[in-house]
C-alpha cells in the first residue's frame, strides 16, 4: 500500500518542481531580492562576500545558464580562459565536493575552447560595480566560477561553506574564484 501511495505521489508531482523545491527550504529564483540581502547571507554562511559577483547582461547570464545548467555547482577555466569539464553532464553537484578538495591534483575532461571565462567575466561585477578579470601565470592557474543563489536557502548552506573552505586548503596550484549569484537582484530607485 505504501509504494502505490508513494508511486501515485510521484507521478502526480514529479512535474511540480516549485513544491519539491520549497520543500527543500529554497525560494523562487525569479523573485527579486535586494542586493544587501544576499550580502547578508553570504555573510551569515560563511562566504567571502569580496568574491561575490552579480550579472549586468540578462544574455550573458542566459546563456550560461543555457551551457552549465546546474546550480550550485562550480565551472573551472584553465589559464587560457577555456572551460575544464569535471563530470558527465548527466552527474548531479556531488562530484564538487571531490573537486574541491582534490582541487589542484583534480584530472579534468579536454578543455572546451568554445566557452571562455573572459566572455562571462566581462558581463559580471562585483557588489561595488567594480570590473573583475582574469588574469593568470600560464600554466597550471585557474579560474573558478562557483554558481549560486540565496534563493538556494539550505542548499548553499551545505555546498558554499565547504566548497569554499576545501579549495582554500589546495597550496599546490594558482587560482581564483569567485561566487556567481543568480538571484534577481531589484534595482535601486
Amino acid at each position: 500500500m505504501k509504494n502505490t501511495v508513494f508511486l501515485f505521489f510521484v507521478l502526480v508531482l514529479s512535474s511540480c518542481n516549485s513544491l519539491l523545491l520549497r520543500m527543500n527550504g529554497m525560494r523562487n529564483p525569479e523573485k527579486p531580492v535586494a542586493l544587501e540581502e544576499v550580502i547578508s547571507f553570504a555573510q551569515s554562511i560563511g562566504i567571502d562576500t569580496s568574491r561575490i559577483l552579480f550579472w549586468t547582461s540578462s544574455d550573458a547570464k542566459a546563456k550560461f545558464w543555457r551551457k552549465f545548467n546546474y546550480i550550485p555547482d562550480l565551472y573551472v577555466f584553465d589559464s587560457n580562459g577555456n572551460w575544464l569539464p569535471y563530470r558527465d553532464n548527466a552527474a548531479c553537484n556531488a562530484a564538487g565536493f571531490s573537486l574541491a578538495k582534490e582541487f589542484c591534483n583534480y584530472t579534468f575532461s579536454s578543455p572546451d575552447s568554445s566557452e571562455q571565462v573572459e566572455y562571462y567575466l566581462s558581463n559580471l561585477r562585483k557588489s561595488d560595480s567594480s570590473v573583475v578579470t582574469s588574469i593568470l601565470p600560464p600554466g597550471k592557474s585557474y579560474t573558478i566560477l562557483i554558481a549560486w543563489g540565496r534563493f538556494l536557502g539550505p542548499v548553499a548552506k551545505e555546498h558554499l561553506p565547504k566548497w569554499q573552505e576545501d579549495l582554500l586548503q589546495n597550496k599546490d596550484c594558482v587560482f581564483q574564484h569567485y561566487f556567481v549569484c543568480f538571484d534577481r537582484i531589484k534595482r535601486q530607485q
